[in-house]
């Protein structure tokens, strides 16, 4: 027997004298009683029919029911006792056998959790096998070879990176495997402003080995693809990987997790009313937008507060121009300020697994949610062709010929946007004002007290000041300046290349200069002009050096198109090779694939890639966490164990109550006696 699939249980015997004995004779083919004693030492329980075990019992099909609930994600007793309830009407369900059924099918999923990183490993090869764009990299343990990291990129991955690398957000999280392996996820903003995941990350530790290491793979996948933006929280450890290793990248820090670190190391040190004040002082401080100005208050901040002037030098200090929106402003960051995005893909990986999972249902889960996503977006991008007739509104009454190219170009949830900005601006006027006035106006701006929150969320104040969007353009560069163009003159233009390249669809990208301007509105002079009026080819030289460089270049649409082609192509050769082995011309389909090498490369020999999977892959330490584990009471057993354990060793036991005996009651600072403080002390009474 094994002792680990044992129970102590209490003996249920009562030696109870009542017997029936009974014969069954081949001869007569019927049973005979021998002996009967009818006497019982324990009072007899009524009706015990329906409560004796054989009833209890679950049936088959409930059983299997249950199994498919267990093998597809649903655990809990209480869902799966109600979903038992509505498919098997009018059948008890006992509590006791409802657990017992569950445990043994949690039973059943875990196979081979000695090889689980083996496994892993070879689900992970295996499909590099079938396609060979996968990216899959480990890091081992030289004696061991121990799974200490991993990192992988699906094809479709790729591609995304390629197309959104501009703006990333990197975030951690923890209890999602058995091994407590921490689990990476880099995510990017598609040009629908949906959060799509990039990159996958499993690593041993928190530490800037690790965290460096993993970046280093995401490069040696992507080569020089590095994005101009990253957001993660204030990890120091994530922050030198990336000042490491992403160089050239715009480091910015999330808003919300410096909000909860200043509520969770300064509510100590200040009153609540005191901490108040710093925590609206500091929001005020971040929102400035003049960087001379957000100095000077900076400064004023530190020396106000001295109690927690360690604390602001030595952790916001330093990183000021990681969170200040003076110094991040002038960078494009898809309306971000935080990790939000990757918050709420943690919360589903969170949904679907738990601290006891093992590394292969973590992958399977983290590929599932990836096909959602991919499905999600194939089914909404298919609604979007399908032509549709709305409401008449302001865009498609007054600015229908650029609410006509607006949706030819862009994807519905950024037509949107664009459409609401028109709404806007359709009851806008231009007057001329006082310089003096419009000093008073642009100061007012810039000195709102915004104390509550980041800037950004606040749709109606400004974000950032003219000055700020031309830094980027030289003085010599500025030729003149023009006159600003009222929305009643002929003069006044709109282009699609107003917008970012990166929001455009696939297939319209390469057609964005090609398009001509529209003009928005006719003089009143005139009696009629036709919006579509054609105009030479504009040039955008002056916005794209504001705007910078766009990241999805010619270069990088090409090398996505060529990964696209390839994987269509290795889907079709696999159909063609399963119909010519069906069809028993095998040999046909390899003469004819020889002749088209030949015929195409001449002697080139292609480069043969290997794969070895090895299968001596050890799994990661299991690492046990400091206290009890949450939601567990020891049981009436344990602590009879532990009584038994001291009578057996009296000795030691004396020797430990020696130094755990210790009173760590609060000590009066009056009269030095333990369990009450100075107010409650009697001697003051």
């Amino acid at each position: 027997l094994d002792p680990n699939n044992q129970r102590n249980r209490r003996s249920k015997a009562t030696e109870c004298e009542w017997k029936v004995n009974a014969n069954f004779s081949k001869r007569t083919s019927m049973i005979s009683f021998t002996t009967v004693v009818d006497k019982h030492t324990h009072p007899l329980v009524p009706s015990p029919a329906t409560n004796i075990a054989r009833y209890r019992k679950l049936g088959n099909d409930m059983v299997e029911f249950i199994e498919f609930c267990v093998h597809h994600g649903v655990t809990s007793a209480q869902s799966i006792g109600r979903l038992l309830k509505g498919k098997f009407p009018g059948r008890k369900v006992y509590q006791k056998a409802l657990y017992n059924a569950i445990q043994v099918a949690k039973k059943k999923l875990v196979t081979r959790v000695e090889f689980d990183a083996a496994d892993l490993m070879k689900q992970l090869y295996s499909r590099r096998a079938e396609d060979s764009r996968w990216f899959v990299e480990a890091k081992f343990e030289k004696n061991e070879r121990r799974l200490c990291g991993l990192v992988w990129l699906s094809p479709e991955q790729q591609i995304l990176w390629t197309r959104y690398h501009d703006v990333l957000f990197f975030d951690t999280t923890s209890r999602t495997n058995k091994y407590n392996m921490v689990a990476c996820f880099f995510v990017v903003v598609d040009n629908c402003n949906r959060t799509r995941l990039v990159a996958t990350a499993l690593l041993e530790d928190e530490t800037e080995n690790s965290f460096s290491w993993a970046l280093q793979m995401i490069k040696k996948c992507m080569g020089s693809l590095t994005p101009k933006v990253v957001f993660t929280d204030s990890d120091p450890a994530m922050i030198s990987a990336i000042n490491l290793e992403f160089s050239d990248s715009i480091h910015c820090l999330c808003i919300f997790h410096l909000d909860l670190n200043l509520k969770k190391n300064l509510r100590n040190k200040l009153s609540s009313i005191e901490f108040k004040e710093f925590r609206e002082a500091f929001f005020k401080c971040r929102n400035i937008l003049v960087s001379s100005v957000f100095e000077s208050q900076w400064e004023s901040l530190k020396v106000e507060y001295p109690s927690i002037s360690g604390y602001i030098k030595r952790q916001l200090d330093p990183f000021k121009h990681k969170w200040a929106i003076c110094y991040t402003n002038n960078q494009f960051t898809a309306g971000a300020n935080s990790t939000q995005r990757v918050e709420s893909f943690n919360r589903k990986i969170h949904d679907c697994v738990r601290s006891s999972s093992s590394l292969l249902e973590l992958t399977k889960e983290i590929q599932d949610l990836l096909d959602k996503e991919a499905e999600y977006v194939r089914v909404e991008e298919y609604k979007e062709q399908i032509p549709m007739i709305g409401l008449p509104t302001i865009s498609k009454t007054y600015f229908n010929s650029i609410e006509t190219v607006v949706s030819r170009s862009l994807l519905p949830a950024m037509v949107f946007v664009v459409c609401k900005q028109m709404q806007e601006c359709f009851y806008y006027d231009c007057f001329r004002m006082d310089s003096t006035v419009v000093d008073l106006i642009v100061e007012e701006q810039v000195n709102i007290n915004n104390i509550e929150g980041a800037r950004e969320d606040n749709y109606d104040i400004t974000k950032i000041c003219l000055a700020d969007i031309i830094s980027t353009v030289r003085q010599e560069q500025v030729i003149e300046i023009w006159r600003v163009v009222l929305r009643c003159s002929p003069q006044a233009k709109w282009h699609i290349g107003l917008i970012a390249a990166r929001w455009y669809k696939d297939n319209f990208v390469d057609d964005i200069w090609k398009q001509s301007p529209i003009t928005i509105c006719a003089n009143s002079d005139e009696t009629h002009v036709p919006c579509d009026v054609e105009y030479p080819i504009c040039k955008f030289d002056h916005i794209k050096q504001v705007r910078k460089t766009e990241v999805y270049s010619q270069t990088l649409r090409e090398v996505n198109n060529t990964r696209q082609k390839y994987g269509r192509a290795q889907g079709i050769m696999r159909k063609v090779l399963d119909i010519a082995i069906a069809t028993d011309s095998y040999d046909e389909l390899m003469g004819i694939c020889h002749g088209f090498i030949l015929d195409k490369q001449g002697n080139q020999e292609p480069d043969t890639i290997t794969d070895e999977i090895e299968c001596n892959i050890k799994n990661p330490v299991v690492s046990t966490r400091k206290g009890r584990p949450p939601g567990r009471a020891k049981s009436n057993v344990e602590v009879q164990d532990q009584r038994a354990k001291k009578m057996r060793h009296p000795q030691t036991s004396e020797i430990t109550n020696e130094y755990e005996i210790k009173d760590n009651r609060k000590t009066c600072q009056n009269c030095g006696n333990k369990g009450h403080n100075r107010a409650t002390c009697k001697i003051n009474q």
